[in-house]
């Protein structure tokens, strides 16, 4: 698995994992693998970076 994070802003990240393994999904099996990908969001209160949003893509 191979796992990549892009800044996209100051307060916007994108965190992704590429799965080169063999994964099934149903009936099939997918020989490429797959990604799963996610984003969040930052904000900063007083002194405290506080993650706010935090959204998931299976």
């Amino acid at each position: 698995m191979i796992q990549q994070n892009f800044k996209i802003s100051d307060k916007l990240w994108q965190l992704g994992i590429i799965d080169d393994r063999d994964v099934p999904f149903h009936r099939l099996v997918l020989t490429k693998g797959t990604t799963y990908n996610s984003y969040f969001y930052t904000t900063i209160r007083g002194n405290t970076k506080k993650i706010t949003h935090y959204i998931c893509d299976k």
